[in-house]
């Protein structure tokens, strides 16, 4: 009895980690494909008289959005659920970047 227990345990903490791992590799993808389009948005702006930010500005901007795409892509797996746990979420800081 005990080891169908142990053996139970040791299925659910295997598909637990494999669907953590799973979610981590998927998301750092995405965080790299963000970055990289990021790095070359923020060489190439060209920006316009109705755009809400001038060059320069649009420019800072979007180098800060991709140092905080690129250091969420490299965190650990851990980084981002402590992130989650304290409510501190990726869309926030995006916000804080592109606020007023």
């Amino acid at each position: 009895m005990l080891a169908a227990v142990i053996g139970l345990v040791g299925v659910l903490l295997g598909l637990a980690i494999d669907r953590a791992y799973g979610f981590w590799a998927s998301r750092r993808d995405k965080l790299a494909e963000t970055a990289v389009a990021l790095r070359r948005l923020a060489h190439s702006v060209t920006g316009g008289e109705s755009a809400p930010f001038d060059r320069a500005e649009l420019a800072v901007r979007l180098g800060a959005l991709y140092e905080l795409f690129w250091a969420e892509h490299e965190a650990f797996i851990l980084v981002p659920l402590w992130h989650y746990l304290r409510r501190d979420t990726v869309s926030q800081r995006v916000s804080s970047i592109l606020g007023p």
